[in-house]
């Protein structure tokens, strides 16, 4: 009888080079959670509340007040183009030219014809571009009428640049206007000269020391209620003033002052006559005061 052999493989020949580890398995702690309160809904103001019960206003209920307003607009312009004409016009302030050139000069545009049309373009108008004129001001008195004010550039003295050019200036020595016009009643100043072309919003281009003599004998002058045609600043730096038919020489540029209150007091008993006053040696010790008739 045959033995049947029968061979099993254990896997003795087949062993695993890494067996499988097994990990332990932590335990997962259960985290206690606590609730949380719940939150209080803030209650809205009284504004909110009415905000949400407004209601909202769609795109075209916008256009329709917008072009509500544009008509308004448009039909007051007209009103104020139709309803009220300028009539009447009155002028303050200006010495330079007359009523009837300023009116002339300022009235010059198509709504000028409207007292609140010009009132409006004076605002955009606020540079004249008027010679001796500083700013011009137009302020409805009626519904028809209007007044301008001119506020006219200073004019404290005038240096005549050459034989067709004027030179004015202000109370702090700048120069306010340079013009082929001169203007009646402005103190003429003689005997300086300039040291390049004068510009101006600039101050006086002549020596710093004759401006500085100049500006403080004319606020003597001023003060004194003293108006003289000219000062002239002589060749030998002394002074001289001419008052109507009176020559007055206060010398050098010293006590200026004092020779100014001499001459405020001397000024009236001088009326009507003509001649040379000399107070060019006046000082403290030395009181003489000559004065010599014209023959």
């Amino acid at each position: 009888m045959e033995k049947q052999i029968i061979h099993i493989d254990l896997g003795e020949n087949t062993p695993e080079e890494n067996p499988p580890v097994k990990k332990n398995k932590k335990k997962k702690s259960k985290k206690r959670t606590v609730e949380q309160p719940e939150k209080k809904r803030r209650r809205p103001s009284r504004e909110e509340a009415e905000e949400e019960r407004r209601p909202r206003k769609s795109p075209l209920a916008i256009f329709n007040r917008i072009l509500a307003v544009v008509i308004l607009i448009v039909a007051g312009g007209f009103g104020i183009l139709f309803f009220c004409p300028l009539e009447e016009v009155t002028v303050e302030g200006a010495t330079v030219y007359t009523e009837d050139e300023i009116k002339a000069l300022v009235l010059t545009e198509k709504y000028d014809s409207n007292t609140l049309g010009a009132w409006l373009m004076s605002y955009f108008r606020p540079d004249t571009g008027i010679a001796f004129v500083d700013k011009i001001s137009i302020k409805p008195t009626a519904r028809n009428a209007i007044t301008i004010t001119v506020t006219e550039k200073e004019r404290y003295g005038v240096v005549p640049y050459n034989d067709t050019t004027y030179v004015y200036y202000d109370s702090e020595g700048t120069v306010t206007e340079v013009s082929d016009r001169f203007i009646d009643g402005t103190v003429i100043i003689q005997g300086i000269t300039f040291d390049s072309e004068p510009e101006e919003e600039e101050t006086l281009p002549v020596d710093e020391s004759n401006v500085k003599t100049l500006l403080q004998l004319q606020e003597q002058l001023y003060y004194r209620e003293i108006s003289p045609q000219t000062i002239q600043f002589a060749e030998d730096g002394s002074l001289i003033l001419y008052i109507g038919d009176i020559q007055v020489n206060l010398g050098v540029k010293t006590s200026l002052e004092q020779k100014i209150l001499r001459l405020a007091n001397i000024l009236p008993q001088l009326e009507g006559q003509s001649g040379t006053l000399h107070l060019e040696n006046w000082d403290e010790e030395n009181t003489d005061i000559v004065f010599k008739k014209n023959q």
